[in-house]
């Protein structure tokens, strides 16, 4: 069974009009329904009722959620659940595609042990793991349905 990972916009889209409205996305029974391994992460510190049909058909252990004042919190779980360490600076290595103030910061902090080091932001960190491991992702999926 393959592990998927989505978050809460990959599954949710919020009627702003009236915010007690929502509508899935179909990525959710996508990834359920061909038998796949859900991992649900968030950003948010708290669920909404909208949130509730959803919450019924995964595994409450793999829902990770962000806390106040530590939004990152769901994703540093999340990473810890499937074995992985919070990528530094170091691993996040520059591709073809790295943009160019990127691809410029990270040849003016090689040699800068402690700028190396540091933990990059969730955003970063979840493109690592994309490049390196073969999750399937709900966000891939959402642009596959579209």
């Amino acid at each position: 069974m393959s592990k998927a990972i989505v978050t809460t916009s990959d599954i949710n889209i919020i009627h702003y009009s009236d915010e007690s409205t929502s509508s899935s996305t179909g990525v959710l029974e996508k990834i359920l329904g061909d038998g796949h391994e859900v991992y649900v992460v968030t950003t948010r510190d708290k669920l909404c009722p909208t949130d509730d049909w959803w919450v019924k058909l995964v595994d409450s252990s793999k829902i990770f959620m962000g806390e106040p004042n530590y939004f990152e919190k769901g994703w540093h779980d999340l990473f810890k659940a499937l074995g992985h360490e919070w990528p530094t600076v170091e691993d996040d290595t520059p591709g073809p595609y790295t943009p160019k103030w990127k691809r410029y910061f990270y040849k003016s902090a090689k040699g800068h042990e402690k700028v190396m080091q540091c933990p990059v932001f969730w955003t970063i960190a979840k493109d690592i793991l994309k490049r390196k491991e073969s999750y399937i992702w709900g966000e891939d999926v959402r642009f596959a349905l579209n």
